[in-house]
């Protein structure tokens, strides 16, 4: 299969990227993966920088990791994350 990402020919994808407002996206493909077997991606929105991060469920994008996307689906994520605002806050659970 072709990475549309990479320009490979091969299926597995893992890609962290981040951002100056403090988020950033995970975008991966792989065979456990939601959609990954079709060749499709999922998306996590992360909070943090390259070293030290986790995985945000309360933002106005998701509250989950989000899968079965196209790269066009992908890509407009990426670009509601670069657009969001620090002042997002995390829920807490009691």
């Amino acid at each position: 299969m072709y990475d549309e990402l990479t320009g490979l020919a091969h299926t597995r994808v893992d890609i962290k990227l981040f951002f100056e407002n403090g988020f950033g996206v995970s975008i991966v493909r792989h065979s456990h993966s939601y959609g990954g077997a079709d060749g499709l991606f999922e998306v996590a929105v992360l909070r943090g920088a390259e070293h030290s991060w986790d995985i945000t469920y309360s933002t106005p994008i998701t509250d989950d990791v989000v899968g079965y996307l196209s790269l066009k689906e992908v890509q407009h994520i990426v670009g509601r994350v670069v657009l969001l605002e620090q002042r997002v806050v995390e829920r807490t659970f009691d």
